[in-house]
């Protein structure tokens, strides 16, 4: 049973949107991320408590595979809660407020990081790249932009760098781990790379006019 036959059966009450993530469609309700489709199998996302329960119930979790093989922490819906409309119904809702919860414990912190290495997916080796192109802070690195320092180091410093430190430096910005920007996302930071690439000098005529 795919993502929109358990959401219909259910009857979730919110806006429901879907995206490409993890080689699959990735399920949203009011922005929370809560579910993944892939190749006839809907995955829940499993937080706390429900994360243990999964796993010692032997859950299939869905593994991802981009140059490495990940883990991650969606379970596909057991046959037991597909034919069980209030079993299914009292999971999707767990699972549910789970995802909303984490979304607005990161609205909540009272502080934006002003350090590089406050940044999520900022490794040691990242920040050194960045303040070797002159990026020593959190604001410098949001007004160059993610693709504009990606380019920089692998330009300036000569460096073969892979477009996996383009996604880090994104979701460094925008407050998200790098394999949760979904395929679009990255297609468009890859794309802005390419033109930044073709296009050096309207570039910096742009960031000295900006």
């Amino acid at each position: 049973m795919d993502g929109m036959a358990v959401i219909q059966r259910v009857q979730l009450s919110g806006t429901i949107t879907t995206q490409p993530m993890f080689s699959g469609v990735g399920y949203f309700i009011d922005g929370a991320m809560f579910g993944i489709d892939f190749d006839g199998l809907f995955y829940v996302k499993a937080n706390g408590p429900l994360k243990q329960q999964c796993k010692q119930a032997g859950w299939q979790s869905y593994v991802y595979r981009n140059n490495q093989t990940i883990v991650t922490n969606y379970y596909a819906l057991p046959e037991e809660y597909l034919h069980c409309p209030e079993r299914l119904r009292s999971l999707i809702t767990q699972v549910v407020a789970f995802a909303k919860f984490g979304v607005q414990s990161r609205l909540e912190k009272k502080e934006r990081p002003t350090n590089l290495k406050d940044l999520p997916n900022m490794r040691q080796s990242t920040e050194v790249l960045l303040k070797r192109i002159g990026i020593t802070s959190v604001e410098e690195l949001r007004e160059v932009g993610a693709a504009q320092a990606y380019v920089w180091i692998r330009d300036r410093l000569t460096l073969d760098v892979s477009e996996r430190l383009l996604f880090r430096l994104e979701g460094a910005l925008v407050q998200r781990h790098w394999m949760c920007l979904g395929e679009t996302k990255q297609q468009t930071l890859i794309d802005r790379v390419l033109m930044l690439s073709l296009s050096p000098r309207s570039e910096c005529a742009e960031q000295k006019s900006s």
